[in-house]
């Protein structure tokens, strides 16, 4: 790419920007700062090199170094705008170069002040400008992925751009627009309602709920559920001896009828365990579903339910307020 600019050597020398060699000012008439070290100077030569070479983009990662390494040294600024100006980044290049001269203040000789200044001129007809209006306000704008806290008088290079809006309880918008340079344009993003999750802003607190209700209850129907099965083995053992007793053709009738008297007895209990369990596992499914729709009473940390269990023959019956 052609440029007017000079080299960077010429630069270096009418900037005086090699920090540490006092004889290499020509233009600042100033002596080599003092708190200029060898990393800085290393830097920047290495900066020169690059951009000697062509290779701008290195070249640009030297200076910024340099800068950083240097406090943040107004000159350098100069040469990271010509690295970025050689890279078609006329954004970063303008950007540089107005905080050269802002930063540099009356440090700034005049012949270089109007220099830059022609440079900033040719920048900004090389830049586009994108205003964007968003419904609802205050939503978030990115443009090429990178979040904006300002939305009008956007810098964009020459170029496609994509816009992306978004807000919570709103669909998420996405837009193109194409910027040529010195363009002043301004698009509007109208989000529609939708039901596309957004970052949340708050997290409820979870709902604690009081499960020992229905653990109690599930507890007590397993537990009847085995004394069904115990008692069912003992019943059927009760018949089988009452039919060896009545198949013996001397059997005692006082014994056929103690035997008996024991089948009827052991299938009476046999049924209230059996009763009492399904009505535990109904309790116990009734408190589940309560609990899981329900949750804790305000101000307080249990559940509405309340349940006791009450001994009784059959081993116990469950009592309580649902």
């Amino acid at each position: 790419m052609s440029r007017s600019f000079p080299s960077v050597a010429r630069v270096s020398r009418a900037c005086g920007i090699a920090l540490a060699i006092a004889a290499a000012s020509v233009a600042y008439a100033e002596p080599a700062r003092a708190d200029t070290s060898d990393q800085v100077n290393t830097l920047f030569k290495r900066g020169v090199d690059f951009y000697k070479e062509a290779d701008f983009r290195a070249a640009l990662v030297e200076f910024k170094r340099a800068y950083d390494a240097s406090n943040h040294d107004y000159r350098v600024l100069y040469n990271i705008a010509q690295c970025e100006y050689q890279l078609t980044n006329y954004v970063g290049a303008l950007s540089s170069f107005e905080r050269f001269l802002a930063d540099g203040g009356a440090q700034v000789k005049d012949e270089r002040r109007g220099e830059v200044l022609t440079e900033i001129a040719k920048l900004k007809g090389r830049v586009g400008l994108l205003t964007v209006k968003v419904e609802p306000a205050g939503a978030k704008v990115t443009v090429d992925g990178e979040a904006v806290t300002k939305t009008d008088g956007i810098k964009l290079n020459p170029g496609g751009h994509k816009i992306e809006v978004t807000e919570s309880g709103y669909d998420r918008a996405n837009e193109t627009v194409e910027i040529g340079g010195g363009d002043v344009k301004t698009v509007e993003v109208k989000l529609k309602p939708g039901s596309s999750p957004a970052p949340a802003r708050g997290t409820a607190p979870e709902v604690e709920r009081n499960w020992t209700p229905p653990v109690v209850a599930f507890a007590v129907a397993g537990g009847l559920a085995v004394g069904t099965v115990v008692f069912g083995i003992l019943t059927t053992g009760k018949e089988s001896s009452l039919a060896e007793a009545k198949a013996k053709p001397d059997a005692d009738p006082a014994n056929l009828k103690s035997l008996d008297s024991n089948v009827g007895t052991f299938a009476i209990v046999t049924d209230i365990f059996l009763g009492a369990t399904i009505v535990a596992a109904g309790v116990g499914t009734y408190l589940t579903i309560r609990t899981l729709t329900d949750g804790p009473e305000k101000g307080s940390g249990t559940a509405k339910s309340s349940l006791k269990l009450v001994p009784s023959l059959g081993g116990g019956v469950l009592m309580g307020s649902f």
